[in-house]
């Protein structure tokens, strides 16, 4: 039935003004049986269900009646204050495209609302073309918008959010060394995710930093078991520190930051690892380890290789107890190719060197050897001795010289040479495994 704001705004209460001719309306409305109101909300409110064409009345963002609260909650599009660049992607300028979202209840064409159930169904093909935004917010049987379901898509870009992980997004046009291009941010609060792939998995990253933070250095609570860890701006600016990022609004004594165990396991038919190659190195590479206790295992049924080319090489291993290395092969061969000098220096209170073997072979070749000890020296074979020079020699001796033979006359030294020795006899007797 045709009808004007005049007669409509006295069925109304608070909408009661001069009709203009812009404001002209047709409207048909449900009229429910002795006013029927809300049955399940204990009070009198009439249920309204109507379908207008024309314009909207103004809203009353207090009224619950007729939908305008609901009307209200929906005033504008992502895409309104959207950071679009310039050129085709940006068509509107921002002020013009929330000039044209003002009018979004106020320019006419179809308005309907149900305080009750609205279900459609379709047996066949469904399509709807929408020239302009879309968007939809699913309240989920509460009145806050902010813990809502929304799917917004505005400017032909789909952003949508709720209260759940992974789904508050910011969409914004940048202009980089890519050309420019759609920069889309994700914020994603889980708690417990569980990720399968059966086939093959493609990751390849393009861009300045990627940066990977597991734990904290200042842990607080446990977290209990099954429970979802809020984000807040602080972990944002640890971890990405992107601008301007979204807050979900957690304060910082309702997150818990428990350090996790973490377990690696990797069973595959090769493993290939390469940072940098020799037509593009690495700048710089770091890496620490701070931990009360390590231990690393290597098991290899084959040939283990390992190769380090540097300009330079420094090598500082600080232990505080024991220092133990052991080479365990058929077969021990050690090299060292020094192109200038090679030095090599031990500095200790005490040194005690032990070689066990069949037959040892020792070559030094120099223009010139020289070997120097300042304190007691002693040299003790124990069986037969085989010197042979090939040159001249000269035994220079600063001091008193006495050759001993025969096992008496080694006693009598050794028994000198501990008086000698003093406290150092004992540790000599037990790392040379001989006794007087």
């Amino acid at each position: 039935m045709p009808d004007d704001n005049a007669s409509q705004a006295a069925k109304v209460p608070g909408h009661e003004h001069r009709p203009t001719v812009e404001e002209k309306f047709w409207e048909i409305e449900v009229d429910y049986p002795n006013d029927q109101t809300y049955p399940t909300k204990g009070n009198s409110t009439r249920i309204y269900s109507y379908l207008r064409l024309g314009t909207a009345n103004p809203f009353d963002r207090t009224a619950t009646a007729r939908g305008d609260d609901l009307a209200s909650l929906v005033t504008e599009f992502v895409d309104d204050t959207r950071n679009r660049g310039t050129g085709a992607q940006a068509p509107l300028t921002a002020a013009e495209r929330q000039s044209e979202s003002a009018l979004l209840h106020h320019k006419g064409g179809w308005r309907d609302h149900s305080d009750g159930n609205r279900v459609s169904t379709t047996r066949g093909d469904s399509v709807e073309v929408i020239r302009g935004n879309y968007r939809r917010l699913v309240l989920g049987r509460q009145s806050d918008a902010c813990d809502g379901a929304l799917f917004d898509a505005s400017g032909g870009l789909i952003q949508d959010g709720d209260i759940a992980p992974g789904s508050v997004t910011e969409i914004r046009w940048v202009q980089d060394t890519y050309g420019g291009t759609w920069r889309v941010i994700e914020e994603a609060t889980k708690g417990d995710t569980v990720t399968r792939y059966h086939g093959d998995v493609d990751e390849i990253f393009y861009g300045n930093k990627i940066t990977t933070t597991v734990g904290s250095e200042t842990p607080t609570a446990a977290i209990p078991a099954g429970s979802a860890v809020p984000r807040t701006a602080k972990d944002a600016a640890e971890t990405l520190g992107r601008e301007a990022w979204v807050d979900e609004g957690t304060t910082e004594a309702t997150v818990k930051r428990a350090n996790p165990t973490i377990v690696e396991r990797t069973w595959a038919e090769k493993v290939e690892s390469y940072t940098g190659s020799s037509k593009l190195r690495v700048p710089s590479i770091a890496e620490e380890i701070w931990a009360a206790k390590k231990s690393e295992l290597v098991d290899c049924s084959g040939e283990v290789t390992s190769e380090t080319r540097a300009g330079s090489s420094t090598e500082t291993v600080t232990i505080q107890g024991w220092l133990k290395s052991k080479n365990t092969a058929d077969v021990v061969d050690e090299v060292v190719d020094a192109k200038s000098v090679a030095r090599s220096a031990t500095y200790a209170p005490q040194v005690a060197e032990f070689s066990a073997s069949a037959n040892r072979t020792s070559l030094t070749i120099s223009a010139f050897h020289e070997e120097l000890t300042i304190g007691v020296f002693a040299e003790i074979f124990l069986g037969a001795k085989l010197s042979m020079i090939a040159g001249g020699e000269v035994d220079i001796t600063l001091g008193a010289k006495k050759e001993i033979n025969g096992l008496g006359e080694l006693k009598t030294s050794l028994t000198e040479l501990r008086t000698t020795l003093n406290g150092a006899w004992t540790s000599l007797q037990l790392k040379l495994g001989i006794g007087i």
